[in-house]
């Protein structure tokens, strides 16, 4: 299920709309602020969104900064949401989204594309949406695609998404297999995927080793029985995916680890 259809409006004085997600991109259209438009994907890192706006009574096609949206219904950023409480969302019935760490953050907005969707799917890993993860407990859906085609899996709480990221580095990248143990520059080659340029592979490597809690070099190894190497790597992939310090905390991010790793991940919570 992804979610519905966003519609939002322009609010800056005037915005240009663009063939395609550069300020160097052709100008298509000039929007009065306040026009109304409709989200129809955004670009790989959200930072572009094609819309459909009304020009001169016929339907344009562009691409707006997502900074000049402001979008119906869905607040920006997303808030920190009380202890113990959970909400809902109508393009979800029956999901309560939630965190299942006592005050721990979670996002209620999987189609908001102002926040950056590791963090507004609860999928802090950005995993792209696949067969493997409509099993897990706490999958809901899948967002609508950006403009290279990547689809990220919705969850409920942001621990199932890191229960399901460990899934994919034990179990889709076979590493538990392999012995359990990898380095940072291993688990790049499989992040960025067998046909990556190794510029690709060297973004991962560079970020992961920075964002790190404790420093991490391309040669590092980490254990995935290890709960403070596993942390240090979650933080610093899910910081990569963020964009930003991370809303999350270590409780909830070793929570997802290791209630994983034992086959214990609670059931969904449901909406009272």
């Amino acid at each position: 299920m992804a979610p519905a259809s966003t519609t939002g409006k322009v609010n800056a004085t005037s915005v240009n709309l663009r063939a395609d997600a550069s300020s160097a991109a052709a100008v298509l259209a000039v929007l009065p602020q306040g026009t109304p438009v409709t989200i129809v994907t955004p670009n790989d890192d959200d930072s572009w969104v094609m819309v459909d706006a009304l020009v001169r009574d016929t339907d344009q096609f562009g691409w707006l900064r997502t900074e000049f949206i402001t979008l119906d219904g869905m607040s920006d950023p997303a808030t920190q949401i009380l202890p113990g409480a959970g909400v809902t969302n109508p393009a979800f019935p029956g999901v309560l989204f939630t965190a299942l760490v006592p005050g721990g953050f979670f996002s209620a907005e999987p189609g908001n594309v102002r926040i950056r969707r590791s963090v507004r799917t609860n999928n802090p890993g950005a995993i792209n949406d696949t067969k493997w993860q409509h099993e897990l407990p706490g999958y809901v859906g899948k967002t609508f695609a950006d403009n290279a085609g990547n689809v990220t899996a919705i969850y409920s709480a942001p621990e199932y998404g890191i229960a399901a990221w460990y899934v994919l580095l034990s179990e889709r990248y076979r590493l538990r297999q392999a012995g359990g143990a990898f380095t940072i520059l291993q688990l790049a080659h499989n992040y960025a995927g067998g046909d990556a340029s190794q510029d690709a592979i060297d973004a991962y490597v560079v970020d992961w080793c920075r964002l790190g809690l404790t420093p991490l070099t391309p040669q590092s190894v980490i254990h995935l029985t290890d709960d403070q190497e596993m942390l240090n790597l979650g933080r610093a992939v899910f910081r990569h995916e963020a964009g930003e310090p991370l809303k999350i905390n270590n409780d909830q991010i070793l929570f997802g680890i290791q209630k994983q790793r034992a086959n214990a991940m609670p059931a969904p919570p449901k909406p009272p």
